[in-house]
Formats: C-alpha cells, sequence, structure tokens
C-alpha cells in the first residue's frame, strides 16, 4: 500500500468504539502501519478534538450512532470517517453514507481491507461495496430528472 503523504507526520486516527477487545485488534492492525498514530477515543472527546485525521467508528446501535455521527460532521466537516457494522444491507450503508461516513465496513473486514479502506478514505475518496455505490448514484440521477420534469413557475407580466 502506498503512503498517501510525503511528509513525516503520522496520521491521527480516533477509534469510536465501546469494546476493548475490538479496540485493541484495531489498534494492533493500525500499528502495523508506521503512518498511523490510533488514540481510542469516545464521542465526547471526537466533538472536541479537531486534529483527528480519520475517526473509525463502530455501529452498535445504528440510529443513535448514527445521530452522532450527523452531529459529529456537521461540527467538523472535513473530517473522514470510515463506519465499521454489521452486515452489507444497501439502506444501512447508504445511511451511514448520509450521515457523512466516507467509507462503510462489515465489521468482519480482514486486517487487509481496513487498511485499504483507511487508505482510500484518507485519500478522498468512498469505500462501500460497489452495489451500494450503484444505488446511490440511481437515486441522485432519478432525483434529478424529477426535479428537471417539474414545470417551472409562471411569471406574470409584473414579476
Amino acid at each position: 500500500m502506498e503512503n498517501i503523504q510525503q511528509s513525516t507526520r503520522r496520521m491521527r486516527v480516533g477509534l469510536l468504539d465501546f469494546e476493548p477487545l475490538r479496540i485493541a485488534g484495531l489498534r494492533e492492525i493500525f500499528a502495523a502501519q508506521p503512518d498511523f498514530q490510533v488514540v481510542a477515543t469516545d464521542w465526547a472527546m471526537a466533538f472536541k478534538e479537531s486534529a483527528f485525521d480519520l475517526v473509525v467508528v463502530v455501529l452498535r446501535d445504528q440510529a443513535f450512532s448514527l445521530a452522532l455521527l450527523a452531529r459529529l460532521r456537521s461540527r467538523h466537516p472535513g473530517l473522514k470517517v470510515l463506519v465499521i457494522g454489521a452486515g452489507s444491507e444497501p439502506e444501512k450503508i447508504l445511511e451511514a453514507i448520509g450521515a457523512g461516513a466516507k467509507g462503510w465496513l462489515e465489521d468482519t473486514a480482514s486486517p487487509t481491507q481496513v487498511m485499504q479502506a483507511s487508505y482510500a478514505v484518507l485519500a478522498g475518496s468512498i469505500w462501500a461495496p460497489r452495489r451500494v455505490l450503484s444505488t446511490f448514484v440511481d437515486r441522485v440521477i432519478e432525483g434529478s430528472a424529477a426535479r428537471r420534469r417539474r414545470p417551472s413557475p409562471r411569471f406574470t407580466e409584473r414579476e
């Protein structure tokens, strides 16, 4: 995997999870890469902290976590977020992207996939299954076609 930055500064990664075993596993995955510094955090610290290059959110309660994710992204608009969640249902993934995630991984992802997704998100790309991205593009196209079909407002001569 190529390094995304040429400087010697390490990427700060915030881990938002509550399971010590998963935090330890993610820490080990990132520690194997010399360009990452991992900080286990909580939601309160993530809201205050703006120096993270990447935040990895592990979903437990989807509705609660996505609401907090949306608030986090509104507070730090440039923040890059990678979500790890159970399953690969397109609607669940689209909700996470709609809340501000730049990437989605199933919780069964391998360490290699975690790093590939992290590098992609840090480089400005989106990481999600192709079929989900296709669904997203289809919805955008359908939405713009519906807007084009709406009749233009009629103006009176005076207006």
